[in-house]
C-alpha cells in the first residue's frame, strides 16, 4: 500500500474514534483511571521495650525441677517421691502420732485420715529400731471434772458428812471428779453399784466418801452397819487402808485391816483385806447380818475364776440383797459395790451372776478403756539382746531429770524381773524389786515389778513407766500405764514400751489403731486366769 494512502486512512479513523470513545460515555482512558492490584505488605509492629515496661506477663509453663537423683534404685526413688508428695502442714498444726518413718505421721489437721500403721510389719527383724510416739495432748488429768458450782459443799450434809468434807479438804481435794460426783448422786439409792472409770480417776474416794457418810449417819441413829472392802493384793490392801484411814481421821469410825498372822483384832466398822483373809475372819466371827456394804475393788480381777471358791464362801457368810446368793431372796442383805478400771461385756455378765441385773446400776466414765491424753506413749521395736542397753539409756536420762522423779519397770514374770534387777544393780542403779506381797519402799528411785504392782498402786512421784516386756493382755496394759498421769501425780507421765515378740506386735497394732482412730481400746479381756487355764488345757 502506498504511504500516502496509509496516512489518509489513519486520519479518518482518528476522526471517527473521537466520537466513539467520548469520555462522557465511556470514561477516561487515562492511566490513573485503570485499577491496578498491588501487593500490600503490612508494616512491622513496633517492638515493645521490656526494659521500660513496668508490667509484663510471664509464661505459665512450669519446668519440672529435678529433686531426686537419677542414679538410684527404683525402690529408693519411689520412697523419696512418696515422702516429697506429702503436704507440708501449717506450723500451727500438731503431730498427734510421730513415727521414725515420717510418712506414717498423723497430724492434727487430718485426724483419722491415715490408718496405715507404723507397726504393721514389726514382726520382721529388719524393722528393729523403728518407733512411734503417741503425743501428750494435755497436761491435766482428763478425770478432773471442771463444772461451775461443782464442789463438795454442794452435797453437805445429806450425801456428804461435814467431817468427811473437812478430811477431803485436808487431802487437798478441792472439787470432786466426774466419777465422784456421779457416785455421790447415786449412793442414796438401794441399788447395787458398778463403778467403772479409768485408772487414777479417784474411784476409792468415789465410793468411800458416801459410804463413810452412810455409816456415820446410821451410827448416830443407833443402828449398826458395817462395811467390808475386798482388795486383790496385799500391797493394794495396805494402800487402800492408808487412804481410808486419812479419810476417816476426823471421825469415830473403826477401821481394821486383815493380816496373815493376826487376822482382824477387835470389832470394826470398816474391814479391809484380801478375799482369803476376809473369808477367814468372817468364818471366825460367825453371823454377819450387820454387814450392809460389800465393796469389790478391782472387780475385774476379783470376779476372776481364781477367786470363785473364796467368793462363794464370803457370799454364804454375808447374805447379799436381791441376789441368788441370798437364801431369803429379799432385799434385807448387803449391798455390793463393784469397782473396776475396765468393764467389758463379759464382766457385766459375771456381775449379773452375783446380783439381780434389775437392781444393779452402772456408773461408767466416758473415757473408759481410752488411752490417757495426758500421758506420752512411745513404742520401740527392739531385739532381745539390745533391751538392757536401751534400758540403761532411758534410766540415765531419767536420773538427769531430777532427784525426786521415779521410774517403774514392768517385766512379764518373776524370773525376768530378777534378771533385770540384778543387771541394774551391777550398774549401781538405786533399784527395788517388787515381785511379792511385801511392802513397797515408796522412796526408791527405780522399781522393777511384775503385774502385781500394776493394780491400784499410787506413787505420786512416779513419772516414767517402762514396759521391758509388753503385757500379754490389753487390760494389763491399761493398768500399767495407769500408774502415771493420775490425779495425785506430781510429774508429767510418760510410758516407753519395748516390742519384740509377735504377740507384742499384735498388741501394739491394736493400740496404735485405737490411737489413730481416736477411739477406746476394743476387746478388753476379763477372767484372764480362766483364759490361761483353758489355753493350757488345749495345749495339753
Amino acid at each position: 500500500m502506498p504511504l500516502r494512502s496509509l496516512i489518509v486512512g489513519i486520519r479518518s479513523l482518528s476522526a471517527r474514534g473521537s466520537s466513539a470513545f467520548s469520555p462522557n460515555k465511556f470514561g477516561s482512558l487515562q492511566r490513573s483511571d485503570i485499577p491496578i492490584e498491588r501487593l500490600v505488605v503490612p508494616k512491622p509492629e513496633k517492638t515493645k521495650d521490656f526494659a521500660k515496661e513496668k508490667e509484663f506477663t510471664v509464661s505459665k509453663r512450669k519446668i519440672k525441677e529435678l529433686k531426686i537423683p537419677v542414679g538410684i534404685s527404683k525402690t529408693e526413688r519411689e520412697r523419696l517421691e512418696k515422702i516429697q508428695s506429702r503436704e507440708t502442714p501449717p506450723p500451727s498444726h500438731l503431730c498427734l502420732i510421730q513415727c521414725s518413718k515420717p510418712e506414717f505421721n498423723l497430724l492434727e489437721c487430718k485426724p483419722g485420715v491415715s490408718h496405715s500403721l507404723c507397726s504393721t510389719y514389726w514382726e520382721k527383724n529388719k524393722h528393729s529400731d523403728e518407733w512411734f510416739i503417741i503425743r501428750r495432748m494435755t497436761k491435766e488429768s482428763p478425770s478432773q471434772f471442771a463444772t461451775e458450782g461443782n464442789s463438795w459443799e454442794h452435797y453437805v450434809p445429806d450425801r456428804l458428812d461435814p467431817l468427811i468434807r473437812d478430811a477431803l479438804a485436808d487431802l487437798s481435794l478441792k472439787t470432786p471428779t466426774q466419777v465422784q460426783t456421779q457416785c455421790l448422786q447415786a449412793f442414796p439409792s438401794r441399788y447395787h453399784l458398778f463403778i467403772a472409770a479409768e485408772t487414777g480417776s479417784g474411784k476409792t474416794i468415789a465410793y468411800a466418801a458416801p459410804l463413810f457418810t452412810k455409816l456415820l449417819q446410821s451410827k448416830r441413829k443407833g443402828f449398826v452397819e458395817k462395811a467390808v472392802i475386798l482388795t486383790v493384793t496385799a500391797p493394794l490392801k495396805r494402800q487402800t487402808f492408808a487412804a481410808l484411814s486419812k479419810l476417816a481421821a476426823k471421825t469415830d469410825l473403826r477401821l481394821s485391816m486383815c493380816s496373815s498372822d493376826a487376822g482382824c483384832s477387835g470389832d470394826f466398822d470398816v474391814l479391809v483385806g484380801t478375799p482369803g483373809l476376809v473369808a477367814k475372819t468372817l468364818r471366825k466371827r460367825g453371823a454377819s447380818s450387820d454387814i450392809k456394804h460389800l465393796v469389790l475393788d478391782e472387780a475385774d480381777m476379783i470376779l476372776d475364776e481364781s477367786f470363785t471358791d473364796v467368793l462363794t464362801e464370803i457370799f454364804a457368810l454375808v447374805p447379799v440383797s436381791d441376789s441368788i446368793t441370798n437364801p431369803n431372796g429379799d432385799s434385807d442383805g448387803a449391798r455390793i459395790i463393784f469397782c473396776s478400771a475396765s468393764c467389758p461385756e463379759e464382766l457385766e455378765c459375771l456381775a449379773d451372776g452375783v446380783v439381780d441385773r434389775q437392781h444393779l446400776r452402772y456408773i461408767k466414765s466416758p473415757k473408759l478403756h481410752s488411752l490417757s491424753k495426758n500421758v506420752e506413749l512411745k513404742f520401740i521395736r527392739v531385739r532381745e539382746k539390745d533391751k538392757i542397753m536401751r534400758l540403761q539409756g532411758l534410766l540415765a536420762e531419767d536420773m538427769r531429770r531430777g532427784e525426786l522423779n521415779q521410774t517403774m519397770i514392768f517385766c512379764k514374770d518373776r524370773a525376768t524381773a530378777s534378771f533385770v534387777h540384778q543387771q541394774l544393780q551391777s550398774f549401781s542403779h538405786p533399784v527395788t524389786l517388787c515381785i511379792s506381797n511385801m511392802a513397797v519402799d515408796e522412796n526408791s528411785r527405780i522399781f522393777v515389778a511384775t503385774d502385781v504392782a500394776a493394780r491400784g498402786l499410787d506413787l505420786p512421784r512416779l513419772s516414767h513407766v517402762i514396759n521391758y516386756d509388753l503385757s500379754r493382755h490389753l487390760v494389763d496394759f491399761l493398768h500399767r500405764i495407769g500408774r502415771v498421769g493420775r490425779l495425785s501425780s506430781s510429774f508429767l507421765g510418760r510410758v516407753t514400751s519395748f516390742v519384740r515378740t509377735p504377740s507384742e506386735v499384735r498388741l501394739t497394732n491394736a493400740i496404735e489403731l485405737a490411737a489413730r482412730l481416736g477411739r477406746p481400746l476394743s476387746q478388753i479381756e476379763t477372767d484372764v486366769s480362766g483364759q490361761l487355764k483353758l489355753a493350757r488345757e488345749n495345749r495339753d
